[in-house]
């Protein structure tokens, strides 16, 4: 009768407060465990934090880290004591180590930070998150280190609140450590959801100092193919263009990245206006030439020649030549990258006797170091050809043959030609027929187009007549006269096609 009128008896009573007990208990334990997670994060991001501050000199770190129990073992471990042994063995060798050491206990770090972020997305502040980006880019190399910033850069890209938190610095720093990994989707849909931050906000932009805007703009012109980051690009741009004390602030480091990024968005008329302004600079302050090192220097020059005919960029280019003569140590150190950006630019005012010169001492370089040559890309292999064929001369005539030998050893460089590339080494090897090595190049250049049929598919069908007049060029070969009757096949079915 009183279990049916809804009491119960004095056990059911006993059963109910004890289960109501062990709830309550539990409840307890998971919000210990979250809180003991969310202080550890914030452990673990502020040791972070330090080795970054302490990565000029490696020593104190990780010898603080090697006695941080609380980061290297979980509560858990260092109640068994399971892992206690291992784990302190680790950090002490980690705290042994010189050099990388710092490095070495970043990605311990960021394992560690990383198991907790993974439990629960909200565990670090929107503060904590942009200490980690700006620490992650110190090592964006490692494994450790790029898992945890992809874990963050989903969290930047979902969390609207987070974005909304950030100031101009800190969109700053996470464009610049997501432009690290700028092949991640996750690192380009953050870049996109803080691009339409920056685009949306006047005052957001406004507050940005000439160093973090020349950040963000090379940041941005990463991802230079999408809308909203071109949006975003070329609302900074803006302030270069109108800004004169903040065009007069930027040091060599903001004009190259600022340079860089005008470069690729080149089409865009305030680019141009902003290009010149500084081009201005370039030409008239020769402190700003001075803290130019070769990567630099290379950002600009590649920025200059997109307007290589305009005024203000022939005479900046003119000063960034003289640069190039005069400093045979920076010549040296220069990549095969940053020496072809380099070479493309100034063969294109080969009309300029300190240019040529320039342009000149380059080939020298890439003609004498083998290294150099074999480092570089399709793309660059491509322009050195395209400078080459410009300048003309003995130097020009030994990198060619340099760049012939590559064409004749490498199987896959020949393959990631597209119609153009193939078209434009045929044009620069014309020029040097008479040498032995430039025919062979040639030959597996006309090899690639006979047994290609998509080489000269659309946009690269232009170059199709180009190169069927190159070809004619050699005609103490059959392959060549294949190739020929291969790309007239192609060009009487593509205009059949209209």
């Amino acid at each position: 009768m009183l279990a049916a009128s809804g009491c119960i008896d004095g056990n059911e009573a006993g059963r109910f407060r004890s289960k109501s007990f062990v709830v309550g208990k539990e409840q307890k334990k998971v919000a210990y465990k979250q809180t003991q997670r969310k202080s550890l994060g914030q452990h673990v991001v502020r040791n972070i934090v330090r080795g970054r501050q302490m990565n000029g000199g490696d020593s104190a770190f990780p010898s603080l880290l090697a006695n941080d129990d609380e980061v290297s073992l979980s509560k858990r471990d260092q109640r068994s004591g399971s892992n206690a042994t291992g784990s302190t063995e680790r950090w002490d060798a980690i705290g042994k180590q010189s050099g990388d050491s710092s490095r070495k206990a970043a990605v311990t770090l960021s394992k560690r930070l990383l198991e907790i972020a993974r439990q629960s997305s909200s565990t670090l502040s929107g503060r904590q998150v942009i200490d980690c980006m700006a620490t992650l880019r110190e090592w964006y190399r490692e494994d450790a280190c790029q898992s945890l910033g992809l874990v963050l850069a989903t969290r930047i890209g979902n969390d609207q609140s987070l974005r909304d938190s950030l100031d101009g610095a800190d969109i700053a720093t996470c464009l610049s450590t997501l432009s690290k990994w700028n092949k991640e989707l996750a690192c380009r849909t953050a870049a996109m959801e803080l691009a339409k931050t920056l685009e949306a906000d006047a005052n957001l932009r406004n507050s940005l100092s000439g160093h973090e805007l020349s950040i963000c703009l090379n940041a941005l012109s990463t991802w230079h193919d999408d809308d909203s980051c071109t949006r975003a690009g070329i609302a900074l741009t803006r302030r270069i263009a109108s800004d004169r004390p903040l065009l007069d602030g930027l040091n060599g480091s903001a004009v190259a990245g600022a340079m860089k990024a005008l470069g690729l968005w080149h089409k865009h008329r305030v680019c141009f206006d902003a290009v010149t302004r500084l081009a201005n600079r370039l030409a008239t302050d020769e402190g700003l030439i001075r803290q130019l090192n070769g990567t630099r220097l290379a950002s600009c020059l590649g920025a200059l020649s997109k307007w290589s005919t305009e005024h203000a960029c022939r005479v900046a280019g003119r000063r960034l030549a003289k640069r190039v003569c005069d400093d045979g140590e920076l010549r040296d150190h220069l990549n095969g990258r940053h020496l072809a950006v380099c070479l493309d630019a100034l063969a294109r005012w080969k009309s300029d006797d300190l240019c040529r010169s320039a342009a000149t001492k380059l080939s020298r370089r890439l003609a004498s170091d083998a290294s150099v040559c074999n480092r570089l890309t399709a793309k660059h292999v491509i322009n050195c050809f395209i400078a080459l064929h410009n300048l003309g001369g003995n130097t020009a005539y030994r990198a060619v043959i340099r760049l012939s030998h590559r064409l004749l050893a490498d199987d896959l460089l020949l393959k990631q030609f597209d119609g153009s590339g193939a078209t434009e080494c045929l044009r620069a090897l014309s020029s040097f027929q008479s040498e032995n090595v430039c025919h062979e190049a040639a030959k597996r250049l006309a090899k690639r187009i006979l047994t290609d049929d998509a080489l000269f598919s659309p946009p690269h069908h232009i170059y199709a007549q180009v190169c069927l007049e190159l070809l004619s060029v050699w005609n103490t070969d059959d392959i060549f006269t294949k190739a020929a009757t291969q790309i007239l096949q192609r060009i009487r079915v593509h205009t059949s096609s209209y």
